[in-house]
């Protein structure tokens, strides 16, 4: 009986074995396997910058850090590697809080520089890459070295050094997890993609009704990207029906808007450039929510001297005329 068993299970043809994905891998093993374990590393690079804010820099009346924040993310399976830059913020330091002791929470001495550096990169820090928040060793090893930049690069002229504080995330992923990942920036990029052709569509006021005319754009554009997986009915005809809709809701409110500021109006309005008092004594610009620095161009409002970088406000009143803070209205546009 056992060699007949075995006789016929030696004709038995087994299937090929084939890459899981995460589809698969979830169906046959179960959710719990959804999420697995991910080797991770860490990179901190700290770079110094040209500086290009010319005879501004002696406006300064203490010498202080321009900090520029990079958070890059690299997924790496076997050779392959990919790469995106999440996000990038600045901030100001003022060199004095290298040497400014305070008291934390925990009744222990810490510096300034240390509160404000963590602080910046807890705020700042994409949820992809929280638990740099949780690295103390990092935060302090940047302060030693911005010691060490503030006595070799400073001299008593210089009041004002940008530098660029890079931290690269490094994922060492399975096939399974590099083919998910890779899905979920393909419809990122997709996503981005559709939303710059909606505002191109409404600006152009072409016509947003026509259900098959988006369709046929919105393939276009899968196709140009490369990512064929995509572009079968069900997903397009989805898509195109939710283009056509955040579209109309974009004309919709652009309707209700008021018209835009009268253009020699916003040419006259009072500029100047952003000197070191004006820094500590302005409000981050309402509009882009970041803080002004050195040398940028500033607008002031007339009447209300509300001030806002000058790129931000030109912008504003391309669409309305009232001051974003208080509601101050310039003259419309005839």
């Amino acid at each position: 009986m056992i060699g007949h068993v075995r006789e016929k299970c030696v004709q038995v043809k087994l299937p090929v074995e084939r890459a899981l994905n995460a589809t698969s891998r979830t169906h046959v093993y179960g959710p719990w396997l959804r999420h697995s374990s991910v080797e991770t590393s860490c990179q901190i690079n700290l770079m110094i910058l040209p500086n290009d804010v010319g005879e501004c820099e002696k406006s300064l009346t203490y010498p202080q850090f321009c900090i520029e924040v990079e958070f890059k993310m690299l997924a790496v399976c076997n050779t392959i590697t990919e790469s995106a830059t999440t996000s990038i913020s600045r901030f100001r330091f003022p060199c004095s809080y290298l040497y400014t002791e305070i008291e934390s929470t925990d009744s222990i001495a810490t510096s300034k520089a240390y509160e404000v550096i963590r602080r910046e990169i807890y705020e700042k820090t994409p949820s992809s890459l929280g638990y740099v928040r949780h690295m103390p060793d990092v935060t302090e090893s940047l302060v030693e070295e911005m010691k060490l930049i503030q006595k070799d690069k400073f001299s008593c002229d210089d009041k004002w050094l940008t530098l660029k504080l890079q931290i690269i995330l490094q994922y060492h992923l399975t096939h399974v997890d590099h083919e998910t990942l890779l899905s979920i920036f393909r419809e990122r990029f997709i996503e981005r993609e559709i939303e710059f052709l909606i505002k191109k569509r409404v600006e152009k006021n072409e016509n947003l009704l026509s259900l098959s005319s988006w369709e046929d754009q919105i393939r276009e554009v899968i196709s140009e990207m490369g990512f064929t997986r995509y572009m079968h009915h069900s997903y397009v005809s989805r898509r195109a029906n939710k283009a056509m809709l955040e579209a109309i809701q974009i004309e919709i409110a652009s309707i209700r808007c008021t018209v835009p500021a009268d253009r020699s109006t916003v040419c006259g309005l009072k500029r100047f450039k952003v000197l070191g008092p004006d820094m500590d004594r302005l409000e981050p610009c309402v509009i882009c929510t970041e803080e002004m620095f050195l040398a940028e161009e500033a607008t002031s409002m007339p009447c209300c001297s509300h001030v806002f970088h000058s790129s931000c406000i030109e912008k504003w009143f391309q669409v309305g005329n009232k001051c974003p803070l208080c509601g101050f209205m310039l003259p419309s546009q005839k």
